[in-house]
């Protein structure tokens, strides 16, 4: 994104349309605030991995995750504020596990349980602006060869 201004445009609750400028600067990214308003942020830091076992998870530890379970499980996440976390789960079982999505307030899924099949992997991704929690579940994936 090259620096200046950009106006982008934004439906309210009465189905009007807003104009919304933002800056461009260098070295941040544009994110959107718990009003879903334009902002330019500074990147936290970089790409950073952490392996575990649970999916019980402090995302303020890392931007993703290598994660090896044998169970049904789901997650308890915490400290989401506004950010993007990818979750890479693989199943280390012999059979089927399930793993849970949340489905309360403020979050967003396209399915509530995702089955992955024994020995492989599952990428599943969310993105919250403070408030809402946006989920994407990726296809079963495969170690190659």
């Amino acid at each position: 994104m090259a620096a200046g201004d950009y106006i982008l445009h934004k439906m309210n609750s009465s189905s009007d349309w807003e104009e919304k400028t933002v800056l461009a600067e260098s070295g941040k990214f544009l994110a959107f605030n718990s009003n879903l308003d334009p902002v330019m942020q500074t990147p936290g830091g970089g790409f950073s991995v952490a392996t575990k076992t649970t999916l019980t998870i402090d995302v303020s530890e890392a931007s993703y995750f290598v994660v090896t379970i044998s169970a049904n499980s789901g997650f308890t996440l915490s400290n989401v504020g506004t950010g993007l976390w990818t979750f890479l789960i693989k199943n280390s079982g012999a059979t089927s596990i399930d793993i849970s999505i949340p489905t309360t307030a403020n979050n967003v899924y396209p399915q509530s349980t995702v089955t992955i099949p024994a020995g492989k992997r599952v990428e599943i991704s969310l993105v919250s602006n403070g408030t809402l929690r946006i989920w994407s579940v990726g296809n079963t994936l495969t170690d190659g060869a």
